[in-house]
């Protein structure tokens, strides 16, 4: 069964709309900087922040799948 937000309790709602808050921890507020994923384009803040390659990501995975792509069978 799907869990829809209105079934929820209004505590359990992103604080606002999409790029208003943190997609991983939640957090939100008008001193809260916020990055966009490359890869994914998640919103998360900078304490959530993967650092790979110079660069931010939302996880590990996204960072590993911009530098080094997907798994992509390879016949050799």
């Amino acid at each position: 069964m799907a869990i829809h937000w209105d079934d929820q309790d209004e505590e359990q709602k992103p604080p606002g709309e999409k790029g208003e808050y943190c997609e991983l921890c939640h957090k939100s507020g008008p001193w809260l900087t916020l990055l966009k994923c490359p890869m994914c384009h998640k919103y998360f803040c900078e304490a959530c922040a993967y650092h790979f390659g110079g660069k931010d990501f939302c996880s590990a995975h996204c960072g590993n799948e911009f530098f080094f792509g997907g798994d992509e069978d390879e016949d050799g």
